[in-house]
């Protein structure tokens, strides 16, 4: 019986096949130049030390430093943006001058339009070759059940300028997992844009049984593939989180590839930098013991950690006492540097949990999730501005989880009136200039901030606000008889007693065989797709936080999202 791997390491394998497959295609040495968003994405899955050593790659080159080379192949990877096409061609023609230079390959990822790809129509090389195509690259695989388009700015590039290009871009994504299901996966849509997108995926799979078949290697064992708006609960980015990896991303920001930048001297608790030393330190949280507290909430990872330090110095202990022997200490010397690893990994995320605390002591955040928590209550209703959003706007404090509280109130009101909104805009305005009123036009547009019975048209949800007393009642987004809030039985333990509608909107389907979803149930499917429990995909189009993640891992086998958002990239993304 063939074994089975997870689609998130099925996809990190797919992009390493496909760049491995490119580089491998030509002979000689090679140059290689990123966009720089790209590099990023294929340091998910190819590091450059393994590009050097295994596909002689020598030279990785700056798009924006033109020089000639000594390399006899240059491949540009780059993302499908005129200006990016245009600074990159007028480093193609500088290369092209290199004596030495054979061919230069062009790749666009995941894919350009014509308009894009013509700007290099003026490469009219007679003694190189030339190619342009795409590198169909989507995924960037975060861990063995995760998975991300890298993709923060879906909801605003549909509500502000209704490009469905980005939605294509999803179907098609998806459609690559989906083949390796050999398209007999059920697909289960709620949402407007997730409509759109099923729609592209039905059409891909019609053209996929039409084109020759083509031989699927592994086969991804996925039942379902669930597809829903983030609209359909845009509350839970707007709020603090309570989960370590959550509040790692809400304090600190995780990039693309699982790593976090921190301030070195915060760090490592000094007050100077060594000789040589960075003033801000790059660190990975990749490691198995990093996946095995990430979901904890924040106050339950300490006594995790400090029980693993004392076991980790327990086994070390045993260890040295049996080492009575140079032959036996020889062989326990890699073991015990192992130990000093993981104690060095523990202490690193000991550290990260004393910085998280340090941030939620400080009064203005402690403030800030009262005034969620009481917005969450109904305690403030959208008839007037609350005084405390009202003087961090005066002062100029903490303005993007400022507006996160104003769309909260917002939206848990059904609006706010128009004296109160329009107070908001005259703080804002008066304290950050007038060109934020073009920020938050585009919130309106959004929904994320209206007037009640404005006139600005907002992006349709799934869910009416304008009883949000019922909804809370209705999905107990607010439960009272949980015990223990720092435990995981219960989804509010995530933010801070508050259970994330997407989360409960999701529980609640999963127990009524999906009835608020739509249904297109493949023609190939043989087996009941209920039948096995946790063969699910969920793909969230708009972002997904990472607490969020944390509440559904156990019913869905692997969870992907046009991005892993935070509530300050969830908010920024429409300034």
């Amino acid at each position: 019986m063939e074994r089975e791997i997870s689609p998130a390491t099925h996809m990190q394998a797919f992009n390493l096949n496909l760049t491995s497959s490119l580089f491998n295609s030509v002979q000689g040495t090679k140059a290689v130049v990123f966009d720089q968003p790209l590099f990023r994405l294929f340091d998910s899955f190819i590091s450059y030390t393994s590009m050097s050593q295994n596909y002689g790659i020598k030279r990785n080159l700056s798009l924006y430093n033109l020089t000639e080379v000594d390399v006899d192949h240059a491949f540009y990877f780059l993302t499908p943006n005129a200006n990016i096409a245009k600074q990159a061609l007028a480093h193609v023609l500088r290369i092209a001058k290199s004596k030495s230079i054979k061919g230069i390959h062009i790749r666009f990822l995941p894919e350009a339009s014509m308009a894009i790809t013509n700007i290099f129509k003026e490469c009219n090389f007679t003694e190189i070759e030339l190619t342009i195509s795409a590198l169909p690259i989507y995924w960037i695989t975060l861990d063995t059940f995760s998975l991300t388009l890298c993709d923060p700015n879906v909801l605003f590039k549909n509500v502000v300028h209704n490009d469905v290009v980005s939605l294509h871009k999803c179907a098609h994504a998806i459609s690559q997992l989906d083949i390796q299901t050999r398209n007999t996966a059920t697909l289960r849509y709620h949402g407007e844009m997730s409509k759109i997108v099923t729609n592209i995926l039905l059409q891909l799979r019609i053209n996929e049984q039409k084109s020759p078949q083509k031989s699927v290697v592994k086969k991804i064992e996925i039942n379902d593939i669930i597809i829903i708006d983030r609209f359909v609960d845009p509350i839970t980015p707007l709020l603090i989180p309570s989960t370590f990896d959550g509040l790692i991303d809400e304090f600190f920001e995780v990039d693309s590839c699982g790593n976090v930048t921190v301030d070195t001297l915060e760090l490592k608790d000094r007050t100077s930098l060594e000789k040589n030393e960075k003033p801000r330190i790059k660190l990975s949280l990749n490691d198995e013991y990093y996946q095995s507290i990430r979901d904890l909430h924040i106050g339950a990872v300490a006594p995790v950690i400090s029980q693993t330090l004392k076991e980790l110095t327990k086994q070390e202990n045993q260890a040295r006492d049996v080492s009575n022997s140079v032959a036996v200490y020889k062989m326990l010397v890699s073991k015990l540097n192992e130990f000093v690893k993981q104690k060095k990994s523990c202490n690193q995320y000991l550290r990260l949990v004393e910085m998280i605390f340090k941030r939620l002591s400080e009064d203005i955040i402690q403030d800030l999730l009262d005034c969620q928590t009481e917005i969450l209550e109904g305690i403030y209703l959208g008839d007037k501005v609350i005084p405390f959003l009202e003087c961090n706007l005066i002062s100029g404090k903490e303005f993007l989880r400022t507006v996160r509280l104003i769309c909260l109130q917002s939206i848990v009101n059904n609006g706010l009136k128009k004296d109160t909104l329009k107070n908001y805009q005259r703080l804002i305005v008066q304290t950050y200039g007038i060109h934020k009123l073009q920020f938050l036009i585009k919130l309106q547009m959004a929904g994320l901030l209206s007037e009640k019975n404005g006139s600005i048209k907002k992006t349709p949800s799934s869910f009416n606000f304008e009883n949000f007393a019922s909804t809370k009642r209705t999905f107990n987004l607010l439960p009272k008889d949980v015990v223990d809030s720092v435990g995981q039985k219960d989804a509010s333990y995530a933010f801070n007693g508050y259970a994330p509608l997407l989360v409960r909107f999701l529980e609640k389907n999963s127990r009524v065989d999906w009835s608020d979803f739509k249904t297109k149930q493949s023609s190939q499917l043989t087996t009941n797709s209920d039948e096995e429990d946790g063969k699910k995909m969920l793909f969230v189009i708009g972002g997904l936080t990472r607490a969020e993640s944390s509440c559904i891992k156990l019913h869905f086998k692997v969870i992907s999202s046009t991005e892993f958002i935070s509530g300050n990239q969830f908010i920024n993304a429409f300034e």
